[in-house]
This record gives structure tokens, sequence and C-alpha cells, in this order.
């Protein structure tokens, strides 16, 4: 907090687009100050560090979650059937209410398995839509 928020209000202040903060590890300590400093996102919620679904209940009204499918095994060790389970877990969990954007918790590295990938994005198109509210 001493020494990363500083730099990140001074940075903020100069960003005319919606900001979206890139996080390694746990940075839970400091997501208050993060969602205070105006950040619309934050990317890429690692699983093993942080616990997206108790910070989309947290935050999820007032910051967009982005990531948080596992690089660790599901993309890279993984089936593509590991891959649809864990998609479609984090679209019907996190991706409830809008304010998610699914992607791997980090990037997309040479050694994630293609079809994994290509899972991901099936996935994402069966199940990764929002439905419009019927009026009563």
């Amino acid at each position: 907090r001493k020494f990363c928020v500083p730099v990140m209000e001074k940075a903020f202040q100069c960003m005319t687009l919606p900001i979206i903060y890139h996080s390694d590890g746990n940075v839970l300590p400091l997501m208050e100050d993060i969602v205070q400093l105006g950040v619309s996102g934050i990317a890429n919620l690692e699983p093993g560090a942080m616990d997206i679904e108790s910070i989309k209940e947290t935050y999820g009204s007032r910051i967009t979650l982005m990531g948080n499918i596992d690089l660790k095994y599901t993309l890279t060790q993984g089936t593509p059937e590991d891959t649809a389970i864990e998609v479609r877990r984090r679209i019907e969990t996190i991706g409830k209410g809008g304010r998610y954007i699914l992607a791997s918790s980090n990037s997309l590295p040479h050694y994630v398995k293609a079809e994994n990938v290509r899972a991901m994005g099936e996935t994402l198109l069966r199940y990764g839509f929002y439905r419009k509210r019927e009026r009563d």
C-alpha cells in the first residue's frame, strides 16, 4: 500500500480510457484500494492465489473480473473436457450478473494445449451469453 498505491494513483490520473489492472498472485490486500482508484477491471486472477467466487461476491458490482481459467493444470495438462467444465463453471458462477471476461489466469503461452484453447472458445460460444430479462 505504501509503495504501490501512490504510483498507481499517479499513473491512473494520466489515463483517459477504462483501466484494467493486471494482477499476479494475491492482490486481495489491495483490492479495496484498486477499486477506490477507479479501476474498471482486474485481470487475470490466478485460481490458486485468488478465490474469484469470493471476489465476485464482495466486489463484483463495482469492478469487472477477468480470467481465472487455470494455466497450472487445466489449459496446459488437462483435457478439453476438463477445460469445458471449468469454463462453464466460471460462466455460470462468475458470469452471473455480468462483469466477467473469460480468460486464462495470465496469458496463452506456447505450452498451452491448442485443443484446450479451442474447448475454451467453444464452451464460451455455447454458454457465454447474457439472457435478456423477461418483463413481468
